[in-house]
């Protein structure tokens, strides 16, 4: 599958998932609030899509959530009333938004971590022996056995030598 031939797909899956959900909230009306459904297609699109889809789906969200309630609502409620409404509505979805594009960058920033480590540091995904620079693999307590260091410590004795006592030590 091409790449946008995989984006178009996922952009009308997020777009059917959000049409369900006006159905759902346009059959049940005021009886029962189906809101927390339209988070569903907004973090769908965050992932997959990016912010911007994402975003823009939560406003398409807001728009549909605001006319599903119309009817119900009655013809007393207050043109205000329903701006706030919506406006308090797309901060929610925008906010959800951001907050899942903060933690798949997270995700992402913590798996090329890992990466760089494992290239660092070759070990055996079947006996977790580490491969040396000699070319033996040893085990891993046996690493740890060669170079002991008290608990807690992160520098290497050089480096705490060279601080001063006003620096703690560590």
């Amino acid at each position: 599958m091409t790449p946008g031939t995989r984006k178009t797909t996922l952009l009308l899956v997020a777009l059917l998932s959000l049409v369900v959900v006006i159905w759902l909230d346009v059959l049940t009306g005021l009886e029962a609030s189906v809101f927390i459904l339209y988070i569903v297609p907004v973090v769908f699109a965050t992932w997959f899509l990016g912010l911007g889809c994402g975003l823009w789906l939560g406003l398409l969200a807001t728009v549909a959530h605001r006319w599903a309630d119309w009817p119900a609502s009655g013809p007393e409620i207050k043109l205000w009333v329903i701006g706030e409404r919506g406006l308090s509505t797309f901060v929610l979805l925008g906010f959800i938004a951001f907050s899942f594009r903060t933690f798949k960058r997270g995700r992402k920033i913590d798996r090329e971590r890992i990466e760089q480590l494992e290239s660092l540091l070759r070990i055996c995904p079947a006996c977790n022996r580490i491969h040396r620079p000699d070319g033996q693999w040893q085990s891993l307590e046996a690493c740890m056995g060669m170079q002991p260091l008290p608990p807690g410590r992160r520098l290497c004795p050089e480096c705490v030598a060279a601080r001063s006592p006003e620096d703690g030590g560590l």
